[in-house]
């Protein structure tokens, strides 16, 4: 009996949970005798002190809770504004790449001239006479030349076309708009840049215009006729970059030996594209000018030649012929 006593005891021993703290409390209380006042206080104040216990274990889950919530409303947010900023880098991006298309494709159409600031000495500079000043005074005398020049030609049959499009170009600090135009044009455009520079020399003053690869041209004066050397200059760029409209602006200016023989050179000299104008420019000069019916039938017919299309009325030189030129005198 003893033996199965004690191992009744121990089975029931080892399969036994942990008291609980509050029920222990709790049969302490209701087995105690009206006699045990202190073991009852005891009881009393180890389940008030449980009572509180699990009153701010409740406070802690529920601001624990609050802060869980509040902290996936962050993320929330979080994430729709990091989409947002998504969407707007990707619409920035969208929008630059189409900007810098438009400025690639202008840059591609540009044909156009720039005109650089020129080097100038500090002590002339100092009077006022800046690079850029030079460079504008430049670009009114080729203004001035192109608006002096009558011409029927077709714009667009001219190798070289600056139309309207004359610029001077003013070196800017830091980067800009015009900076990122200016590399793209330089890259994809065909620009002609026309620098100059001047110095002194025991003349007075040396003015040096470049137009792109061209020889440099050089002039001397004075600094007070600083003007008739820009002139010279712009004449020098005009005829190297322009040498049908300048063969027609000196005829119209009385400077016929000059045209024809700028006129002449670019027929038999010049690029494919631009023979077949010279040489029916050339038939009219030898019929308006020296009255060589011969030699303006010959050249006529060299011009029919570059320009199939005109060669059933290319015999010889006629008013309204698409090869014409400038001018249509008839030779009396």
């Amino acid at each position: 009996m003893t033996e199965e006593a004690e191992l009744e005891g121990g089975e029931a021993s080892e399969g036994s949970e942990p008291a609980n703290p509050a029920a222990v409390s709790l049969a302490l209380g209701l087995r105690s005798s009206p006699g045990a006042t202190a073991v009852d206080a005891e009881a009393a104040a180890f389940l008030r002190d449980q009572r509180r216990l699990i009153n701010l274990q409740a406070e802690h889950l529920h601001e624990q809770r609050e802060l869980q919530l509040a902290h996936l409303r962050v993320r929330r947010w979080k994430d729709r504004m990091s989409l947002s900023l998504q969407g707007l880098a990707v619409l920035a991006g969208a929008v630059i790449a189409v900007g810098l298309a438009g400025l690639a494709w202008r840059a591609h159409e540009d044909h156009g001239l720039m005109i650089d600031a020129f080097s100038v000495p500090p002590e002339i500079s100092a009077d006022g006479l800046s690079g850029s000043v030079v460079a504008q005074r430049f670009l009114d005398k080729l203004n001035e030349l192109q608006t002096a020049t009558e011409s029927d030609r077709p714009a667009a049959t001219f190798q070289n076309n600056w139309g309207d499009d004359i610029k001077v170009e003013i070196p800017e600090t830091g980067l800009k708009l015009g900076d990122i135009e200016k590399l793209l044009r330089d890259r994809f455009g065909d620009v002609s840049h026309v620098t100059g520079d001047i110095y002194k020399t025991s003349m007075g003053i040396a003015l040096t215009a470049r137009l792109g690869d061209t020889p440099p041209q050089t002039f001397e004066g004075s600094l007070a006729g600083l003007d008739q050397l820009l002139q010279q200059a712009a004449e020098s760029v005009y005829r190297f970059n322009q040498p049908y409209r300048f063969s027609d602006y000196l005829e119209q200016h009385g400077r016929v030996e000059e045209a024809i023989g700028i006129i002449s050179n670019l027929a038999t000299n010049g690029p494919p594209s631009e023979r077949g104008w010279a040489f029916a420019e050339w038939a009219m000069f030898n019929l308006n000018d020296y009255g060589d019916t011969n030699a303006a039938r010959i050249h006529a017919k060299r011009s029919s030649r570059r320009h199939p299309s005109d060669a059933a009325g290319a015999s010889a030189p006629r008013c309204g012929s698409p090869w014409r030129g400038a001018r249509c005198r008839p030779h009396p």
